[in-house]
């Protein structure tokens, strides 16, 4: 790849890049290209060689799951019959949605050929999240035609089921049917801190979750998404709160990450979740190699070069397929700093190589730096962040 401009400094100074060459990976395989990018100052730079085939594959296909949603319980209940009996069924109806502490009222039907005298006593059960196994809510009867109804209180909350059975007699089947009421509970406060807030690359940061008043549980858990990784989010922290109603849990941050506090709820307490998402710069370092020693410019720390060697500058970017890094370097003019070229360049196995040919000038100042940017480096999964610029001077 070669590079070409010509700079002002007051007199004609040509500077001339040539050989740029992009080395990737540890084993030392050139990179890909051709990679377009924006340019500046009239550079311009175009990879000659080509990535060994699969370098840079997508990322993989996210796998999609789905959840199945369990029929709605049937109302009337199959039981074991006696064909030298009469027949019977019996069906259930309660409300589909009611309120914790009121009453509510179930009622239902139970038929027969031929049919059973009124009074015909049916067992009742509720069972809900305070009694998993069932709660006897005694007796009830039926009247003449067969139809029963009751009134009950649910004390718990969510999903509340009401079953009723008859248990047959020496002429007739038994039978049994259930119904099932969503009863609300109270919902409550639940939080996780660090939402929108940016991070750099490896650091291990807190991320602490708040829970409001709750009936009964206490526990919490942190669950990380990560950006990019086609995996399910991860639990990372689960417990109790503590007497102030927080739980603490450290991630160590790669990418963007949403981080979500989960409450399970309880039989009175709603359940809960809330997520709050990080950004997560980039690992971007550069290096300088080649220069026969470090001084000072001023308060400026500056690589010294003799004209004839070619500085190597390499940077260590965390890897993710397609990555680029932006490449700039600036050159020291008329007594500010200016752009001499901005190209985007591949990383390959988190590696990206750039050589350049010395300057056939004496005196010369030059700065680079690699960046990450966020959509145009080729993904989205880090946020945007630029190495520390790199001085090098020639002799």
């Amino acid at each position: 790849m070669r590079v070409r401009n010509s700079i002002s400094t007051g007199t004609a100074l040509a500077v001339i890049f040539s050989s740029v060459a992009l080395v990737a990976g540890a084993s030392g395989t050139a990179a890909a290209g051709p990679v377009p990018g924006p340019s500046a100052g009239g550079f311009s730079a175009e990879v000659l060689n080509k990535p060994a085939a699969g370098s840079a594959g997508a990322g993989g296909t996210a796998t999609e799951s789905t959840e199945r949603r369990a029929a709605a319980p049937a109302k009337a209940l199959r039981v074991s019959n006696d064909p030298n009996k009469a027949q019977t069924a019996l069906t259930v109806s309660a409300p589909a949605k009611a309120v914790r502490g009121k009453a509510l009222t179930v009622t239902g039907k139970l038929t027969a050929t031929p049919a059973l005298p009124a009074g015909t006593a049916l067992t009742v059960t509720r069972t809900d999240l305070d009694s998993p196994k069932g709660k006897s809510l005694g007796t009830k009867t039926t009247a003449a035609n067969g139809t029963f109804s009751f009134k009950d209180t649910p004390p718990a909350g969510g999903k509340v089921t009401y079953r009723v059975a008859y248990a047959g007699s020496a002429t007739h089947n038994p039978a049994a049917g259930q119904d099932t009421v969503e009863v609300s509970r109270t919902a409550v406060k639940l939080s996780v801190d660090r939402n929108k807030q940016t991070h750099k690359y490896g650091a291990s940061v807190k991320f602490t979750a708040t829970l409001g008043k709750t009936y009964k549980n206490r526990t919490v858990k942190l669950y990380a998404d990560v950006a990019g990784d086609n995996k399910p989010r991860a639990l990372f922290k689960s417990g109790k709160v503590n007497s102030a109603g927080k739980l603490v849990g450290t991630f160590k941050l790669t990418r963007d990450t949403s981080v979500t506090a989960v409450f399970d709820g309880d039989s009175r307490t709603a359940n809960r979740s809330v997520t709050s998402t990080v950004g997560t710069q980039a690992k971007v370092v550069t290096s300088v190699a080649r220069h026969y020693r470090t001084a000072n410019i001023g308060s400026t720390k500056y690589h010294w070069f003799t004209k004839k060697t070619k500085p190597l500058l390499t940077t260590s970017m965390n890897q993710y397929p397609n990555r680029s890094q932006l490449f700039e370097v600036q050159v020291y003019s008329g007594g500010q700093w200016r752009a001499a070229l901005k190209e985007y360049f591949p990383v390959e196995g988190g590696l990206s190589v750039v050589e350049l040919t010395t300057p056939e000038q004496a005196g010369l100042k030059l700065r680079m730096r690699s960046s990450y940017i966020n959509g145009s480096s080729g993904d989205t999964v880090n946020a945007t962040v630029s190495s520390a610029w790199k001085y090098l001077y020639f002799t």
